[in-house]
């Protein structure tokens, strides 16, 4: 009954019809938001090393305001050394043994290829649920009204919600079952992905890295100034230890596993129908990146990740190896933006 329910059109138009009414009446029958104030530009040390400019500079007054500072900043380096020395080195090995044309040969081992009308539905489902979370806010204050959840926290939660369904959708729409094995995440496929998935992490690192300076680079020099994000706004401004928390677990856990159902599960598998196999993984990777934000300094080196996801992904046939690289990455960004937050801390 569900299945006939999700691969027919009827729900997806009910769905659509529920938002549109709900945002009509939303329209018509609520006040009008009273015009926030200007919002007072980021001010602080913090919002100052965000921002494009002299990093170094500042960098080093912040070790002269806070000795303490040196040892946490040395540790954190050292993680980021490991990478970019390990990454290196695995590159250097990779060329030296004449490995990369084979590593560029790759076998496709995809377990299933999803038509492009059911990557529709599972945008279709993900758009209504987008629509009803402002309706689900305005419920949840109506009932319990004593129960305050400031903007930072609800944008958590929300999205940890839109997450989970999105995961959920994907499943229950999945062309293969049980579901799971139309992402190859059976236990026995995990040892071959999970090793593939870390050795390509560590050996693409550092090329993330030198994509990166070398878009600031290109962005200082076009005048481009890239603007902060708001999950690095909720970082650094976000004193609620319950916000950090969920943050940490919805950008580390929740987030990884959607994205990489939705990215690679969904897209790159739907795309690689159509074209050829790097064609999709540069496309899918594309599409990656520009969901992450506005940041066109970030543009490339997210592509080239969701480059490297997919790759994984193709060459051993199951989901396991892109999640944990996925989930690594994250973890990797959130300590050390936690790292410099701490040493705003100390200054």
């Amino acid at each position: 009954m569900a299945q006939r329910l999700l691969q027919g059109w009827t729900l997806y138009i009910a769905l659509a019809a529920l938002v549109a009414a709900l945002h009509a009446w939303a329209l018509f029958h609520l006040p009008s938001p009273v015009p926030a104030p200007d919002a007072a530009p980021e001010s602080g040390f913090a919002f100052e090393l965000l921002r494009q400019g002299e990093r170094s500079a500042k960098l080093a007054e912040l070790m002269q305001r806070a000795p303490g500072a040196t040892l946490l900043a040395g540790l954190s380096f050292l993680c980021f050394a490991a990478l970019m020395i390990g990454g290196f080195a695995l590159t250097a090995l990779t060329l030296w043994r004449g490995r990369l044309r084979g590593l560029l040969r790759v076998e496709p081992r995809l377990p299933s290829r999803w038509r492009l009308v059911d990557v529709g539905r599972v945008l279709a489902l993900a758009l209504a649920m987008l629509g009803l979370l402002p309706f689900a806010r305005m419920g949840l204050a109506g009932l319990a009204p004593s129960l305050r959840i400031d903007t930072d926290l609800w944008s958590v939660i929300g999205m940890g919600v839109l997450d989970l369904f999105v995961v959920t959708a994907v499943l229950a729409l999945a062309p293969a079952r049980p579901p799971h094995r139309a992402f190859g995440l059976s236990l026995r496929a995990w040892p071959d992905s999970l090793a593939v998935g870390l050795r390509g992490y560590v050996g693409v690192f550092p090329w993330l890295i030198v994509t990166l300076i070398a878009s600031s680079i290109a962005a200082k020099a076009a005048g481009y100034e890239a603007p902060i994000l708001p999950i690095q706004r909720l970082l650094f401004g976000q004193q609620e230890v319950s916000v950090l928390l969920l943050t940490g677990i919805l950008v580390c856990l929740i987030g990884p596993v959607a994205e990489e159902f939705l990215f690679r599960g969904v897209f790159y598998s739907s795309l690689s129908r159509h074209l050829p196999m790097w064609g999709a993984m540069i496309a899918s990777g594309a599409l990656f990146a520009l969901a992450h934000g506005n940041n066109l300094v970030g543009l490339i080196p997210i592509t080239l990740l969701g480059c490297l996801l997919a790759y994984v992904y193709e060459r051993t046939g199951s989901l396991a190896g892109p999640i944990l690289i996925h989930m690594l990455h994250n973890t990797f960004l959130l300590s050390e933006t936690l790292v410099l937050r701490q040493l705003f801390a100390l200054s």
